[in-house]
């Protein structure tokens, strides 16, 4: 992640890095209120199987949560889903995926607290 501050012209600023997430991001949302970002990624564990990985990040991209999802939840999430927001707050957001095997839409629903 690369934040870059709106500047007055001023040469000597440069981007910034702020994190990196090895596994690459699948994908990632922010929240309507722009006060939450949403990011799907991956996390390789030692039998080089691939967890899911959910991650929540404010303003400032400190984590406020992160979540694995597990089992069969985890199996079917691939770099075609998508992250949707129930505006106008943001507090319920929802995660699409289809099953690679069964394609069956599987949607899951989260509430940030």
């Amino acid at each position: 992640i690369v934040t870059v501050l709106p500047t007055n012209n001023n040469k000597n600023d440069k981007p910034k890095i702020v994190g990196v997430f090895e596994q690459g991001i699948l994908n990632a949302s922010w929240s309507p209120d722009f006060e939450l970002l949403i990011i799907l990624t991956t996390s390789q564990k030692i039998s080089n199987n691939e967890d899911i990985v959910l991650v929540a990040m404010n303003t400032n991209f400190d984590i406020v949560a992160e979540v694995t999802l597990s089992g069969d939840d985890s199996t079917d999430v691939t770099a075609s889903t998508s992250i949707c927001w129930k505006p106008p707050y943001g507090h319920l957001f929802a995660l699409s995926s289809v099953d690679s095997s069964s394609l069956e839409r599987k949607i899951r629903i989260y509430k940030c607290e």
